[in-house]
């Protein structure tokens, strides 16, 4: 198992009034996911900071807006 880094910091639930909707908040200082998929839809907002997102062959940059 990886290490983790307290600085890293997760909330996940599911909203009661939508069904099917679960909903994750982070902060994540120091953290890289491995290749994955998902079976769902994912629709992320980066509020501060950024990160380098790849999907299919495509790498973006995801950053706050000034």
């Amino acid at each position: 198992m990886p290490r983790t880094d307290p600085k890293n910091v997760t909330h996940y639930w599911c909203d009661s009034h939508v069904r099917g909707l679960s909903l994750l908040r982070a902060d994540f200082t120091s953290h890289e996911y491995k290749p994955h998929i998902h079976q769902e839809l994912v629709v992320a907002a980066t509020e501060r900071g950024g990160a380098n997102i790849e999907s299919r062959g495509v790498v973006e940059e995801a950053r706050e807006r000034p």
